[in-house]
């Protein structure tokens, strides 16, 4: 499935505003990272907000895609993966409920 075809994958706002819970510790976290590392140094502080916002999203749709492409289930290795972070916990719990 192509990049525009993600974007095709509906998401509430409600969704997106669980999927974004952590916004402020990850938003703290990479902005302290990145005067640590002087990794992306030149990013705004809105660009960088706009950026994990927008990521978030993003791999929330790829999970759905993953389930759409395994006729609904998510593979164990992929559930593994997500279960390994708060974030991936919520992301692989909406994708079960997710409904097309």
């Amino acid at each position: 499935m192509q990049e525009r075809n993600l974007e095709e994958i509906k998401v509430s706002t409600l969704e997106k505003l669980i999927v974004n819970f952590a916004i402020p510790s990850d938003f703290l976290h990479w902005t302290i990272r990145s005067k640590i590392t002087n990794e992306y140094a030149d990013q705004t502080l809105s660009e960088r907000l706009s950026g994990i916002w927008h990521g978030k999203i993003y791999k929330y749709r790829r999970l759905i895609q993953i389930k759409k492409k395994h006729e609904g289930h998510i593979p164990p290795k992929i559930r593994i993966i997500c279960k390994q972070t708060a974030c991936g916990s919520v992301r692989l719990f909406l994708a079960e409920k997710y409904r097309a």
